[in-house]
């Protein structure tokens, strides 16, 4: 089956895009819907961070406060404090959710989110609630995006001041079992910078893909109770979209 004539192309709860700098390459056109972001909300996060702070700052070592389950090594950890840039790094890379609730606790949950309103100008992106906060989902509260605000958010971070150090941190990032599942085998030709997120049936990977000097931008949202079957398509997409930069 070809991936443009797949099935879940029309799925109403998959939303996917593929675009560079300039154009939207590919879209299913569901990609202003809104749909739970999980752990991909942790890139705006970041990006407030080095919005705010320059390196120097980031060295800053602050209190863990709010260690929780779920991905992550900090819950196992008997560990107090760690730098800003360190908790960036794990929030990134292991998608650690104490350390990102530690961030969203010293940053403050209303600042970050009127940064992705007002800065990134992402209306449908909304960090409504800490990581695995279950009273908080119990009240309805989700943390929520689009595909169009991530490959928004994706385009701000290599036009920032600070897009080095935020690409090389996504660089390290050490799940690749979505879109991104083929990148080992095209290390001599792009380059991959991802975040992967998953909360009961959602599904995301959104990521910057390098070649030479051009930047592409893929986003992969979902939320469907076929998990094996979406995975399969996200490797299809990330397929699809590794032959279309190559091609070009």
């Amino acid at each position: 089956m070809s991936f443009l004539t797949h099935e879940y192309m029309d799925h109403d709860n998959i939303s996917i895009e593929f675009a560079n700098t300039d154009t939207t390459i590919l879209t299913n056109h569901h990609n202003d819907k809104i749909f739970e972001s999980a752990s991909i909300i942790k890139l705006p996060i970041m990006i407030y961070i080095y919005e705010h702070l320059d390196h120097e700052a980031r060295q800053e070592q602050i209190d863990i406060t709010n260690k929780v389950g779920g991905s992550g090594v900090l819950n196992q950890l008997n560990i107090q404090q760690l730098s800003i840039n360190d908790l960036i790094y794990l929030m990134i890379v292991v998608s650690d959710n104490s350390a990102t609730n530690t961030l969203i606790q010293h940053f403050g949950l209303q600042h970050i989110n009127l940064f992705i309103h007002e800065t990134l100008e992402c209306t449908n992106t909304n960090l409504q609630r800490f990581m695995m906060d279950q009273a908080a989902i119990d009240e309805g509260k989700q943390n929520t995006t689009t595909a169009e605000d991530m490959i928004k958010i994706l385009r701000y971070i290599t036009e920032h001041e600070y897009h080095n150090e935020m690409l090389a941190v996504m660089n390290n990032q050490q799940i690749h079992d979505k879109v991104s599942i083929y990148h080992s085998f095209y290390e001599d030709k792009l380059t991959f910078y991802s975040k992967t997120g998953e909360y009961a049936n959602v599904i995301n990977e959104v990521g910057i893909i390098q070649h030479e000097h051009q930047f592409y931008y893929y986003s992969f949202l979902s939320n469907i109770k076929n998990p094996e079957k979406v995975i399969k398509f996200s490797h299809d997409f990330g397929y699809y979209i590794i032959n279309s930069i190559l091609d070009r």
